[in-house]
């Protein structure tokens, strides 16, 4: 069984084939940074200043890092920076089959306290537009889309947490636990989501590592 689950979730399901000190230990992880995401139909591409980002899937609009940095204290702290770093996905740029002839489509976001319940997509749209002025007056349609929202969308997304989990460099060794194959939690029971080692931002690397547990032990 392998679960792209949220280590609460894993230990809920796996129950008593989990033992209990590490079921304890996944039940209580603790919460990370929640997302606040908002996705566009556009009339055009991105009018963006640089032309480099014209021709790029992701963009992270953050400015300097210490621009970045004040953006994600202010995450940690309770609050929403006035610049807050954002990341950006254009993906008709590279599959125009996303939209219509001649249309685009984009979304984007940006870390918020867990569990935020303030709105972001002003901000949010104001550091789009300071890149690629005149962004505002493409977008045809937009959906906002709360912390609140996403879980409700996805059960694991708890608070809005994309992460699954506060995440620290000791994570990437030890999420959920140390030990050659960190992923198998219980008797033929594998954490393969962001919530085992490497953790997030790492795409696909805590599925396929749980994977090579399960066939080493299959075996």
């Amino acid at each position: 069984m392998l679960l792209g689950t949220s280590a609460p979730a894993a230990a809920h399901i796996g129950g008593q084939r989990i033992g209990r000190r590490l079921r304890h230990r996944l039940s209580g992880t603790a919460p990370g940074p929640g997302v606040y995401k908002v996705d566009w139909a556009l009339k055009g591409l991105i009018p963006w200043t640089d032309p480099l980002c014209r021709d790029a899937a992701t963009v992270h609009l953050g400015s300097t890092l210490d621009e970045i940095e004040r953006s994600e204290l202010a995450m940690w702290n309770g609050r929403i920076a006035d610049k807050p770093f954002v990341i950006l996905a254009q993906p008709t740029v590279v599959d125009p089959s996303r939209a219509p002839a001649g249309q685009h489509t984009a979304w984007a976001y940006t870390h918020v306290p867990h569990g935020w319940q303030g709105n972001v997509t002003d901000a949010i749209e104001r550091q789009v537009e300071r890149f690629a002025p005149g962004f505002a007056a493409n977008i045809i349609h937009r959906e906002s889309s709360s912390p609140a929202d996403l879980e409700r969308a996805n059960p694991n997304l708890v608070g809005g947490d994309l992460g699954m989990g506060a995440f620290g460099v000791l994570a990437m060794v030890r999420r959920p636990r140390f030990g050659r194959y960190p992923h198998r939690i219980g008797h033929g029971i594998y954490l393969a989501s962001a919530a085992a080692a490497p953790g997030p931002g790492l795409h696909g690397m805590a599925g396929y590592r749980a994977a090579l547990a399960a066939i080493h032990d299959s075996r």
